[in-house]
Formats: C-alpha cells, structure tokens, sequence
C-alpha cells in the first residue's frame, strides 16, 4: 500500500507540476488547439498510453503476490475501475478518489458483513442509480 501511495502521489505531482502534465491537460482539453500551439498530441498520446501501461505492469507486479495469476485475473479489476469511474466521475483526480472510496467501502463492508455477490450487486445498483441520476458522476470535469 506504501508504495502504491508513493507512485500515486509521485504520478499526481508530476502531472501538476511538469511541463509535460501541462501539455497533457491543454491536450485533454482541447486536442485542436493544442496541436495549433505546437504540441505534438500523437506522439503525447502514445508516451501517456505507454506511462499507463508501464504503471498498470507494476501494479500487476505489485498484485501477483497477493492473489493468484491466472488469465483472466484482471477482470475484476476492470468492472470495479469502472463502477469507480461511473460514480466519481471522469477527468479529475477528487473524482478518482470519491469513486474508488464509496465503491472499495461498499465491497469491503458489504462482502465482510453479508456475501461477496451480495456487494457486486450493490455496487452494480449504486453505478446504475449514478448513471441515472448523475450521469457525469460526482465530480465531473469542468
């Protein structure tokens, strides 16, 4: 967990404070403008694609130990990202965090005081509710 937190906080203050998180942003907000000012947004795409990738591989690493290998072990991972994304919201790091905090909560309590199913259809429940109500989620990007 230390160690997931370090990279986390590492990734967030070089994406505040680098040149190359600044262009990211402009390049997020507005591709066409971006590529007006001179930034190359194909080659940026491919080193950000590239960064996640690299980071995705060490999480794997960092999981591997803690859970069986097997082919498809990320699945889980995936659905649970995305009823994160669906509740938080995409495109801001508040949102990335209230997603992954209200969807962890109800898995870890859900699965620890009734079934494991039982949490999975919660949290399939609270992401359908978000994507009716608040379909940008919580914190959505300006």
């Amino acid at each position: 967990m230390v160690v997931a937190a370090l990279v986390l906080a590492c990734l967030f203050a070089w994406y505040r404070r680098a040149p190359t998180g600044a262009r990211i942003r402009a390049m997020v907000g507005n591709p066409v403008l971006a590529e007006a000012v001179g930034i190359r947004t194909r080659e940026l795409a491919r080193n950000t694609f590239i960064t996640g990738t690299a980071l995705a591989g060490v999480a794997g690493v960092m999981a591997a130990p803690l859970t069986p290998v097997e082919p498809f072990m990320g699945l889980t991972f995936i659905v649970n990202s995305f009823f994160a994304l669906v509740v938080g919201g995409m495109g801001t790091v508040s949102g990335l965090f209230a997603g992954a905090t209200i969807i962890g909560g109800l898995q870890s309590v859900l699965s620890a005081a009734v079934s494991p199913t039982s949490a999975y259809i919660a949290m399939l429940f609270v992401s359908i509710l978000f994507l009716w109500q608040r379909p940008r989620g919580l914190f959505p990007r300006p």
